[in-house]
């Protein structure tokens, strides 16, 4: 009768421990996500999927160099850049970046309103920027703007910070700065994302070992084969000579035709996150613009006639089609020039479309950024997929001049004028 009784005892002992085994596991686990939340600056950039991480620290205040070098085309589109000589690395901007205590990147102190609140992504945030298109905006209107851009956010991640953020300084305007070249992927990613940080820090870290294996395996191989650089190319406009690279995921969003964007879910997450954040302008009596933002390859492709040239940029952009659960996803196979050209303004009449059709205020910076280019602008920098400051300046003077004729006419139809 001992037997049993002791080895029931062993077995209640063991599960004990095991239990509590699992117990410190899972709470280690638990800060462990608590913590990655708390400090968000310690997730690798590549999984930082909203919701819920942030970009940008709180209460910064410094200043640096942005090289040609820094442009983020070395890293998406690394092995097809021929590399900078030390001589050629100039500086391309001077940046006194400040950001408010939750993290936005502002001019400091912070007010109690603002006129104007600005939501949007790296676009808007603009941390290689001197001067953002927001504080642009400011100078050039007259109103105070709140910066409330957050780098990688989509629709989702705006709405949640106009509601956070935004709401309680009173703005008499809202502006949404739609991004062609990722915002519809954004919508998607961030509907289908883990929601724990950890998990996708872990699967991250677990892919970049495998990588570096493989690559170890077959290092010998590798060294042995010279870089195919295809960038930069240069384009002649007016007599200018533009050096520039450009990324081919975003050139795959330029491919997809009307009807796959407006059957897949993507587009009616993005649309169904406009239209709250209209609700929410509509109930605070403030006015609500949504700002369609163009790719560099979109401002630039009607300036780029050459053959050979166009093969060389066109060469491993992916088509993207609507998955089998309604997501739009990149596919192996690749796009035509032809097929880009034909469906490249898709995505900002779909959207002007359904703008009109819900009375939302909507301003396609598109035609602007190629007539500004078409006199030989440089309104990107060459190595990266942003605006360089002229690109800032110009959108900031565009919806200023939008914003001021609004006004004009508003004003024109009051009674006794």
């Amino acid at each position: 009768m001992s037997k049993p009784r002791s080895e029931k005892r062993i077995l209640k002992t063991v599960l004990g421990n095991f239990a509590l085994v699992m117990l410190g596991v899972g709470i280690a686990l638990g800060l462990t996500e608590l913590l990655l939340r708390t400090y968000p600056h310690w997730v690798p950039g590549v999984v930082r999927v909203d919701p819920p991480v942030r970009r940008v620290e709180a209460s910064i205040d410094e200043s640096y160099d942005v090289r040609l070098s820094n442009g983020d085309l070395f890293y998406y589109m690394a092995g097809t850049i021929v590399p900078l000589a030390p001589d050629e690395d100039q500086i391309v901007a001077q940046v006194h970046l400040t950001t408010d205590e939750n993290g936005f990147r502002n001019p400091l102190p912070e007010k109690p309103t603002y006129g104007m609140v600005a939501l949007g992504d790296s676009f808007t945030v603009a941390t290689n920027a001197a001067y953002p298109w927001p504080q642009k905006l400011a100078e050039y209107s007259g109103i105070d703007v709140l910066n409330l851009g957050v780098e990688g956010a989509g629709p989702q991640r705006e709405l949640e910070v106009l509601r956070q953020y935004g709401l309680k300084k009173r703005p008499q305007w809202v502006i949404l700065a739609f991004f062609e070249g990722n915002d519809l992927y954004d919508a998607g990613g961030y509907e289908t994302a883990n929601p724990f940080i950890l998990t996708r820090v872990v699967s991250y870290l677990l892919g970049q070992s495998r990588e570096a294996w493989q690559e170890r395996r077959s290092g010998s191989a590798h060294a042995a084969i010279a870089p195919s650089y295809r960038y930069p190319i240069t384009l002649s406009i007016k007599d200018t000579n533009l050096e520039m690279a450009f990324f081919s995921s975003y050139i795959a969003w330029l491919s997809v035709s009307r009807k796959a964007i407006e059957s897949s879910e993507n587009y009616r997450l993005v649309s169904e996150k406009i239209l709250e954040v209209q609700e929410i302008c509509e109930a605070m009596d403030a006015r609500f613009l949504l700002v369609y933002v163009p790719t560099k390859l979109h401002v630039y492709l009607p300036y780029l006639n050459d053959t050979e040239t166009l093969a060389r940029v066109f060469i491993d952009v992916p088509m993207i089609e609507v998955g089998e659960e309604g997501y739009l996803q990149f596919t192996n196979q690749t796009v035509t020039p032809e097929l880009t050209s034909q469906n490249m303004d898709e995505q900002a009449d779909l959207l002007a479309e359904f703008a009109a059709g819900h009375n939302i205020v909507y301003l396609d910076l598109t035609s602007t950024f190629q007539e500004e280019a078409g006199k030989g602008a440089e309104l990107f920098y060459p190595f990266d997929t942003h605006w360089n400051q002229h690109g800032h300046d110009l959108a900031a003077q565009t919806i200023a001049k939008y914003i001021e004729d609004m006004l004009t006419v508003t004003a024109s139809k009051k009674p006794g004028n």
